[in-house]
């Protein structure tokens, strides 16, 4: 049973490490016998990542251990060009779309981009229809406020609080669609 949705420390049974393509590509031993989620981090990206991805996602695909996509995302702080960013998100949504994983999303000033991404993966029903598709898009490390948060349930989406949060908002967000993390 996961009680933390996203961390970066290895060897934890009871959270799911966020691991970066060449972790698998170089067969490292953390992965494989603790929960993980395949990543495309929007600070990480280049030209070849995607491929890279593919690789990654080959080697692991049948692993019970796979749990979700992600960190992905959209960042307006890094320098990785914003359409890279896009692309390797939509792409990172319709991988998880087509595993049926969750998605693990981080996402620093682009909301309208990212829900543009999201209508473009799952278009009839954005956020809600992966919720009920049983994949979630869970918005981790979420900092931001109430209102935000609203919205942001009220399309479907997850939210996953770690050390530094608002506290109002573990109130808006319905208990089955509230994450904890340590990142």
């Amino acid at each position: 049973m996961l009680t933390d949705i996203h961390t970066h420390t290895p060897g934890r049974s009871d959270a799911m490490l966020s691991v970066e393509p060449p972790a698998v590509l170089s067969r490292d031993p953390m992965v494989g016998d603790t929960p993980f989620s395949l990543s495309l981090h929007p600070w990480h990206i280049t030209e070849s990542s995607i491929s890279e991805f593919d690789e990654a996602l080959a080697l692991c695909s049948g692993s019970p251990m796979l749990m979700g996509i992600g960190e992905c995302g959209l960042d307006s702080h890094c320098t990785t060009p914003l359409r890279l960013q896009v692309e390797a998100f939509v792409y990172s949504l319709a991988v998880a779309q087509r595993l049926k994983l969750m998605t693990i999303i981080h996402c620093v000033g682009h909301w309208a981009e990212l829900q543009q991404c999201v209508r473009q993966v799952w278009k009839n029903g954005g956020a809600c229809e992966a919720y009920v598709q049983g994949c979630p898009l869970v918005i981790h490390g979420f900092r931001k406020g109430p209102v935000l948060a609203r919205q942001l349930v009220a399309q479907g989406f997850c939210l996953s609080l770690g050390e530094h949060f608002n506290p109002e908002v573990p109130g808006i967000v319905p208990p089955d669609r509230l994450f904890r993390e340590s990142d």
